[in-house]
């Protein structure tokens, strides 16, 4: 499955010019009534890896890849794709963990956890909101990871008949078939109950072979076929002991084109054990100039008299070189050194002291706590 994503790199690519010729001229009426966002459109003329996206969902058939344009960009205009932000969701959403990306598979594509015990049927405008959440988290994940697939690791553990949504379970299917192509790797549907058998047989007549072949139901004995057990939920039979938990983001976060931004910093994910794409931050650890000047910044000098010759130095967890590398990039704050302070003496005096930077992220007040949690003295 890994080696299709490979084809976008290799193939098509002298089909491409002849699908967007051929898009543009078949709905030049569509284009002319304004039937699709003009950021779309900009992107269809000069992205070709979007292009070879499409070609690649239908095996390369020029023809049927710009209907499938045409059906992507009309629902991306009748959404309003480009404008979900992080904002366009209630706290409730984003609290409560039925969504988010975490862990990768043994192919190291990026999992995306389904909880359904937490899909509720009942209000059409808040399924709606349901389905754009999710719209949200796929094109998230486009604009971060262009041309890399993920999984959609369904977790029907909990699941009862109430948690179920027949035209949920559509538009999910349509988002990888049509909406968001080639991103889709396959799709895990964790520990369905017997009683879901019915409903699948509804759902596969939504899917052609091909499609249906990346449907894959496991169970706790079959699951680490496709996640090692190190990176898999404890209570599927993994190791990782990772709870999900909200942290907001940055306001340079806020947005699904938020990679597209003036600095052109290249993301990875860096807090603590939050494996999502909203933890992500400077690959070598620095803030950019432009965020430097928006924020606050401080440093606490800590101190303590000598107790006898030599010097004194703390260690919090294990000993690191101490180099400008040395930088916890966090969030809310980052912090130099990150893992060590060397409380030496200066100028023969009596007193030791060194310096911890504590540089504030945000654009607004942080409080925050020091606790020292080991100590070690050295003479």
């Amino acid at each position: 499955m890994a080696g299709d994503a490979a084809l976008l790199y290799q193939e098509f690519q002298g089909q491409v010019s002849e699908a967007r010729e051929e898009f543009f001229e078949k709905y030049k009426e569509n284009v002319d009534k304004k039937l699709y966002d003009e950021r779309d459109l900009s992107k269809l003329r000069s992205d070709d890896l979007w292009v070879r996206q499409f070609l690649l969902s239908r095996k390369g058939v020029v023809e049927d890849a710009v209907v499938m344009m045409d059906m992507s960009l009309r629902w991306r205009k009748e959404w309003g794709v480009n404008d979900l932000k992080h904002d366009s969701f209630t706290l409730d959403f984003w609290e409560g963990g039925a969504v988010y990306f975490h862990s990768k598979d043994k192919d190291g594509q990026k999992i995306l956890y389904f909880d359904v015990q937490q899909c509720k049927k009942g209000d059409q405008d808040v399924m709606v909101q349901v389905k754009k959440f999710i719209a949200y988290h796929l094109e998230l994940s486009c604009r971060k990871r262009p041309g890399e697939r993920i999984v959609l690791l369904m977790d029907m553990s909990m699941a009862g008949m109430s948690n179920v949504d027949l035209d949920l379970l559509k538009f999910l299917i349509t988002a990888f078939t049509t909406n968001f192509p080639a991103l889709l790797a396959y799709f895990l549907i964790y520990e369905m109950p017997w009683l879901f058998n019915a409903i699948w047989k509804i759902v596969k007549t939504w899917l052609n072979a091909e499609q249906s072949k990346r449907v894959i139901f496991v169970k706790k004995t079959g699951i680490q076929e496709y996640i090692n057990k190190e990176e898999l939920w404890e209570h599927m039979g993994g190791l990782d002991t990772y709870k999900y938990h909200y942290i907001p983001p940055t306001p340079d976060e806020d947005s699904p084109g938020s990679d597209s931004s003036p600095t052109g910093r290249r993301k990875q994910v860096t807090f603590a054990e939050q494996d999502t794409m909203y933890n992500s931050f400077d690959a070598s650890g620095e803030v950019g100039e432009d965020d430097k000047s928006d924020r606050l910044s401080m440093s606490s000098v800590l101190s303590r008299q000598s107790q006898g010759p030599g010097r004194q130095k703390m260690v919090s967890g294990r000993k690191r070189q101490r180099d400008d590398q040395n930088i916890y990039t966090g969030r809310l704050i980052i912090i130099s050194p990150a893992d060590e302070l060397e409380f030496a003496v200066v100028d023969n005096s009596k007193e030791t002291l060194d310096v911890i930077s504590l540089t504030n992220r945000m654009q607004k007040q942080v409080a925050f706590k020091v606790s020292v949690e080991r100590i070690f003295y050295l003479y």
